[in-house]
């Protein structure tokens, strides 16, 4: 069966063109390989020594990209190598993290050193917490393909309604049955606006009309990982991600990152951010 290597539709025999995007069909998808992001910081020596530490640890898929607008520096290896490379980000922190603390430890005087343990370790916690927030936290608030059709479909009907009244409006001022409107540099300038209203509308209507197809093949995901979930997930089996010695806080954001790890392992095509709220949900409906 033939298939659209850009919108991964799968056609009728016969067909040799995609009817959504125009694409030319192929008759298998080639395997994308997937990568998932397992650290993201601010400081570039310290993504690439974790780089360096992968590679040192036989974990050859890692790659650095940098984002744009964050201007993070996220470290991310394939599916394949994730889980390792996750168990070895556990690894690779602490030694940052001792060697922060033998630094600190350095900058007081031996009789301030055990008034101040207890502050180093709130610190240690903090930063622990602030760096589990990150690894694959460029994830943003997901928008479901339901919501987002309502809110495409609501665009295109107001851009359709100022469209046709200004087109109106436009006659009306023509025939001069009323005459706001005067010179034909003026005509020219609100028809180009009501016109390009019409534009912009039509536009929303294909937008629309390409998120409802995806709409159905959501929620059946969803349902997919629901069931996984219910079916796989119990609040013991999260308690191996905890660490001792941590705050409840960051024990938290670990059975978070942990959850989503097995999801985004089970589910690869799941986008990482809907990930994100899949997990949470679930999380604060049975485990809470």
């Amino acid at each position: 069966m033939p298939w659209c290597p850009k919108c991964k539709t799968e056609y009728r025999n016969g067909i040799t063109v995609c009817t959504d995007c125009g694409t030319t069909l192929v008759d298998e998808l080639e395997e994308e390989v997937v990568f998932l992001p397992v650290m993201a910081c601010l400081d570039k020596d310290l993504a690439h020594r974790f780089l360096d530490y992968l590679y040192y640890s036989n974990i050859s898929s890692g790659k650095i990209e940098q984002n744009d607008i964050t201007f993070e520096y996220s470290v991310s290896v394939t599916k394949e190598e994730f889980k390792q490379a996750k168990k070895l980000y556990s690894a690779f922190y602490e030694i940052e993290a001792e060697k922060n603390s033998k630094n600190k430890t350095e900058e007081f005087p031996d009789e301030e050193i055990a008034s101040s343990t207890e502050k180093i370790e709130q610190m240690q916690n903090q930063k622990i917490a602030d760096e589990l927030r990150s690894p694959k936290n460029a994830s943003t608030v997901y928008v479901r393909k339901e919501e987002k059709y309502q809110d495409i479909i609501s665009t295109a009907y107001v851009f359709l309604l100022v469209g046709v009244l200004g087109i109106v409006f436009v006659v009306l001022n023509y025939v001069n049955i009323i005459t706001f409107i005067n010179g034909p540099f003026s005509y020219v300038l609100y028809s180009a606006l009501f016109i390009g209203c019409l534009v912009a509308s039509a536009l929303s209507f294909r937008s629309a009309k390409e998120a409802k197809k995806q709409i159905s093949t959501e929620n059946s995901l969803t349902e997919k990982v629901n069931q996984w979930l219910k079916d796989t997930i119990t609040k013991e089996s999260l308690l191996s991600s905890h660490e001792e010695g941590l705050s409840d806080e960051v024990n938290f954001l670990n059975e978070m990152n942990y959850l989503k790890t097995l999801v985004c392992e089970e589910f690869p095509e799941l986008d990482e951010s809907y990930a994100d709220t899949l997990c949470e949900e679930y999380y604060n409906e049975y485990l809470e």
